[in-house]
């Protein structure tokens, strides 16, 4: 049986300009050679069920078919 995994990185931002919402290539520059401080970085990760990363999975646009689960969260064949 698999195990699935879900990861929050959760990053602080300083700049005296609001910056919306960027890609994380654009806010490496910013950070990087740009105007914005990086304050902080957290990574927070945890094990989830095979349904959690279902509904995670639909969450984030994708499918369940990525990780081989079906709707249920059962491991299917390729």
């Amino acid at each position: 049986m698999n195990k699935y995994y879900q990861t929050v990185y959760t990053i602080t931002v300083l700049t005296e300009q609001p910056l919306g919402d960027v890609d994380l290539e654009r806010l490496n520059y910013e950070t990087m050679e740009g105007h914005a401080v990086m304050k902080s970085f957290r990574l927070k990760e945890k094990e989830i069920t095979a349904k959690q990363a279902v509904r995670a999975l639909y969450a984030a646009g994708s499918e369940p078919a990525f990780f081989q689960l079906d709707d249920n969260g059962n491991e299917i064949d390729c």
